[in-house]
């Protein structure tokens, strides 16, 4: 299949989401094109390879104009674009569209509105649903739409547009790259990875954490925290003296780190990026303990693949319990890898790629099959079988 992929910024591996679906398109055959916003000139990896083109474009405002100037030239059969873009594009185009909303500013804000408290809730759920308004008239009705988690499908379902339901597309996770090492685990080393969060949600994160160190400290006062990310500035800047507490900066790699903590807090959930470094975690076979959301957003079974609890301190008692339970943690994190493997793997997000392109390519069969939950492909009339299909 020939496509067009269009990018609110260069697909590196600092956009994993994205950089993982081209890679799993790539790998299995399909010809791409990439328009991205990227005045900077940024270096790219083996993917570079792989791609037909990589067409950037210095301003944002000058993305309709690129977008129209290649489609002339050259023939696709679709175009996939992200939701940080979607209005920055004339639509709609003249051919199957599909839209990747995980990033947009109002899934953002449905996923403040999801994890929020009652008061929070209040506050911004007028402000999402004008956002989801806004966009779901700038989006064609024809355009197929795609999220990452059926926990973001709740924003859709609850503030959408009716003709606006998305099929659900797991972010790709590099299980190759990704694998728990033999290595043995320090006993009482905790990991906070903050690579996810923007600089305002850190300090809140930070400061859920110490809450949750102070109740762990009061028996285990030898636990460790370190902390991929900078030292908080201003108020938190104590932090960063605290002994068993180290800020390992900015991290491009956290192999080495994942491979020999504990266990993993995540104590809250980013609004603005999607959740990657978790599920790097899970891949790593770390354990995870968190808040109740990330089970939901993870799709992953609570006490089987992850541990969560709702407070500082049912976190700290969590993290104890795991603490002075080895076995338990050895089960968590094998369970953690497996649904990496089953589920965020490439060949199954291309599965699922692809399904949604056929459906938005007009095959009736696709848009059965996804109706149903069948894991099968559909392209072109034909069908295949998955294992588990």
């Amino acid at each position: 299949m020939h496509m067009l992929i269009i990018c609110a910024a260069a697909p590196t591996t600092d956009r994993p989401r994205t950089h993982g679906l081209l890679t799993a398109l790539t790998r299995n055959g399909h010809d791409v094109s990439v328009i991205f916003v990227d005045g900077a000139g940024t270096a790219f990896d083996e993917l570079s390879d792989r791609c037909r083109a990589l067409l950037p474009v210095a301003r944002r405002a000058g993305l309709a104009e690129r977008v129209i100037e290649v489609l002339a030239r050259r023939r696709f059969d679709l175009v996939h674009i992200e939701g940080e873009v979607a209005d920055a594009v004339d639509l709609p185009l003249p051919l199957p569209t599909v839209i990747d909303t995980t990033a947009c500013q109002p899934l953002r804000r449905e996923r403040m509105v999801r994890r929020a408290g009652w008061l929070l809730r209040g506050a911004h759920v007028l402000q999402a649903w004008r956002a989801r308004q806004r966009a779901g008239a700038e989006w064609p009705a024809a355009a197929r739409l795609i999220v990452a988690s059926s926990e973001e499908d709740w924003g859709s379902a609850a503030l959408g547009h009716p003709t606006h339901q998305p099929e659900v597309v797991p972010t790709p996770v590099d299980v190759e790259r990704l694998v728990p090492t033999l290595q043995l685990r320090e006993r009482a080393r905790l990991l906070l990875d903050l690579r996810d969060f923007t600089p305002l949600e850190r300090m809140v994160v930070l400061m859920e954490t110490h809450a949750i160190l102070a109740h762990i400290w009061q028996q285990r006062p030898e636990v460790r925290l370190q902390v991929l990310g900078p030292p908080p500035p201003g108020a938190l800047r104590a932090l960063a003296t605290e002994p068993r507490i180290s800020f390992v900066g900015a991290v491009r790699d956290a192999r080495p780190y994942l491979a020999v903590a504990t266990l993993a807090l995540v104590p809250a959930l980013p609004g603005r990026n999607g959740l990657y470094t978790p599920l790097e975690a899970m891949a790593m076979s770390l354990p995870l303990l968190g808040i109740p959301a990330l089970a939901r957003e993870l799709e992953a079974l609570a006490g089987h693949e992850l541990l969560v609890a709702s407070d500082a301190e049912e976190l700290a008692q969590a993290a104890l319990t795991l603490l002075d339970d080895p076995r338990y943690c050895g089960r968590l994190g094998r369970a953690a890898r497996h649904l990496v493997e089953r589920r965020h793997n490439y060949a199954a997000v291309n599965t699922a790629l692809e399904n949604v392109y056929a459906r938005a390519m007009g095959c009736a069969l696709a848009e059965w099959r996804l109706a149903v939950g069948f894991e099968g492909v559909v392209m072109q009339g034909e069908v295949s079988f998955s294992a588990d299909g």
